[in-house]
């Protein structure tokens, strides 16, 4: 009969590895490290120094996009905020084809190898640090809200319809600080990944939270598709050690022990000092100046907002007749104007699109210039005499594609909490849904 100090044994870490094993690691050994490498987005500190110096792989990635994959159009290489762009689906491409290939090069030169069981703590070590960092980054945007603002009056004032999945997404995201906790602390348990002793817990919580972004991503058509994909790859990864154990813990109900990952021997004592204290070092470094970093920012002094601050629609408008009227318009253009900040003035036509714009204001000839945000199209730019009559209304006069024009800007929203959004509360007691 077998004991129970006997379940609780630690077995030895595995000597001779099947042939599966040997191939699946060697393939992802390479595509891991490249992924960690040339897609690190923020996760190691200072890591924007061997970004540098990797820029001198662009041209070779271009290429493969036009020569190898077909790709006709010109292949942007500067970050733009999308992580799905076409450069990175040919870093991923390159990485995926490398690893393969790689993969096969060092079976054939490394047929003779029984494990690889020091490369393997390495590699993990280098995941649960790429991960945790990462997702300890994600964690603070959401516990500092700086990732999901409160929704503002451009998205407030904004027909329901004529949001993006993403947009939506951040919206909803965005309207709950107590939300953005909950999702915050659930990416900062991410952080058990960095010790030996609750790797596989904190892959368990982290694989549930990356599946969740994943998830998000997915539906939403959010642009980190292929970030969050690596991420749910690397957490299955960290379990795959020890997924039998886990399945007999899950479904036969049996005892169970799990083993900690086998560290290298470090046989000098300085050596293992130095490694606690390179780690602790690191560690706090990330997790100390990251939280002041975070903090410092979301306590800056804001920017006071401009008295125009709300949102307009168009009233009393007309079309004003005179000798260079050239056109026989009937129908104003804009339906109703959203100004946020002098850098951020959105307006809507009669057919709900949206045009964004920068406004400058220049008090000694009493004009307001409406300029275009798309330095393209700074030609298009509308210029008017303004007049202040009150807090709640501007009256703009000039020409407008051909036509000299009157109107008032009449100010409908002068906060978020006009909007229903924002003003309904929270109920422990609901009588009715409020569902509108």
């Amino acid at each position: 009969m077998t004991s129970s100090s006997e379940l609780l044994e630690i077995p030895e870490q595995q000597t001779k590895w099947n042939l599966f094993q040997l191939v699946a690691f060697r393939f992802f050994f390479i595509y891991f490290l490249f992924i960690i490498i040339f897609e690190n987005n923020g996760a190691y500190p200072f890591w924007y120094r061997v970004d540098e110096l990797l820029q001198v792989f662009n041209g070779m990635f271009v290429w493969v996009g036009n020569k190898i994959l077909g790709f006709s159009w010109k292949i942007a290489t500067v970050p733009n905020g999308s992580g799905d762009t076409t450069f990175d689906f040919i870093k991923y491409f390159c990485g995926f084809v490398l690893a393969i290939f790689g993969a096969i090069v060092w079976s054939g030169l490394d047929r003779k190898r029984i494990n690889y069981n020091t490369l393997y703590y390495w590699l993990t070590v280098a995941i649960r640090y790429y991960v945790a960092f990462m997702l300890f980054m994600y964690g603070m945007v959401k516990i500092f809200k700086t990732q999901f603002p409160d929704p503002d009056l451009y998205r407030l004032s904004e027909p329901y319809g004529n949001s993006t999945p993403m947009g939506l997404a951040w919206t909803y995201f965005g309207f709950s600080h107590g939300f953005n906790w909950f999702v915050g602390i659930a990416e900062l348990s991410a952080l058990l990944l960095l010790f030996r002793r609750t790797v596989t817990f904190g892959a368990i919580l982290t694989l549930i939270t990356c599946l969740n972004i994943l998830a998000v991503n997915l539906f939403f058509d959010v642009p980190v598709k292929l970030m969050s994909i690596t991420l749910v790859m690397m957490c299955l990864f960290l379990l795959a050690r020890d997924s039998k154990r886990l399945f007999t813990f899950f479904f036969s109900g049996q005892t169970i022990a799990l083993p900690k990952i086998a560290p290298p021997a470090f046989n000098k004592k300085w050596m293992r000092i130095s490694k606690n204290l390179i780690k602790l070092l690191l560690i706090g470094y990330v997790v100390g100046w990251g939280t002041y970093t975070f903090y410092d920012y979301v306590n800056q002094e804001e920017v006071p907002r401009t008295k125009l601050y709300g949102v307009y629609e168009i009233n009393e408008f007309n079309f004003i007749a005179d000798s260079t009227t050239t056109s026989t318009n009937s129908v104003f253009p804009w339906k109703q104007v959203v100004i946020v900040d002098m850098n951020r003035i959105s307006v809507r036509m009669m057919d709900d699109s949206t045009g964004r714009y920068k406004l400058r204001i220049f008090v000694p000839d009493s004009s307001m210039t409406f300029v275009p945000s798309d330095p393209k199209l700074e030609d298009l730019k509308e210029k008017f005499r303004y007049n202040l009559n009150d807090s709640s209304n501007i009256v703009l006069s000039g020409r407008m594609r051909g036509d000299s024009v009157r109107f008032v800007l009449h100010k409908i929203a002068a906060s978020d909490t006009d909007y229903t959004l924002r003003n309904t509360g929270f109920h422990w007691i609901s009588d009715k849904p409020n569902n509108r």
